[in-house]
């Protein structure tokens, strides 16, 4: 299998029709470098788009292949200190959510793969294409919530 031996599994019932799996990872971080460096390359950033990717040869559509997931979803999750977290989401099908294990398997089976091969270089440049757009385009905010983002900005990244 390639699903890590130790694990934690919790099982929510839900109150709504809702079938989903969430892997979480933690980052931890051993120095306030090590977090800044983290911070200022933001390797997390091209994982969730590798990951949540949606187009052929993509993890979820092997999985909508399979029958077993609508949407999946990865990105940071928590932000804190001195760890943040990781976290890959699937929209489960009826199928998808009787055959857990295997989509749980496809997920780090993907994550193995995108740790063998090097990752092309078209993909920065997509990554880096799209944050430029979303710059140039972004809807004008309220000043208030601006400066709250520039401050919070200003105590995580160094001048």
């Amino acid at each position: 299998s390639k699903i890590p031996a130790e694990k934690t599994i919790l099982e929510i019932v839900p109150i709504q029709d809702l079938r989903q799996v969430t892997i979480t990872w933690p980052i931890v971080f051993s120095s306030k470098e090590e977090r800044e460096l983290y911070r200022l390359n933001k390797p997390d950033y091209f994982v969730a788009s590798l990951l949540g990717h949606e187009g052929a040869g993509s993890l979820l559509s092997y999985l909508k292949e399979k029958r077993w997931a609508n949407a999946l979803g990865a990105s940071d999750n928590a932000d804190l200190a001195d760890f943040g977290t990781f976290e890959v989401t699937v929209e489960l099908t009826t199928l998808g959510l009787n055959a857990i294990d295997d989509v749980c398997e496809a997920i780090f089976s993907y994550i193995q793969m995108m740790k063998t091969t090097p990752i092309p270089n078209y993909v920065f440049d997509e990554n880096l294409q799209l944050d430029e757009l979303e710059w140039r385009f972004t809807t004008k905010g309220s000043a208030s919530n601006y400066v709250q983002s520039l401050v919070t900005a200003m105590d995580k990244f160094p001048p």
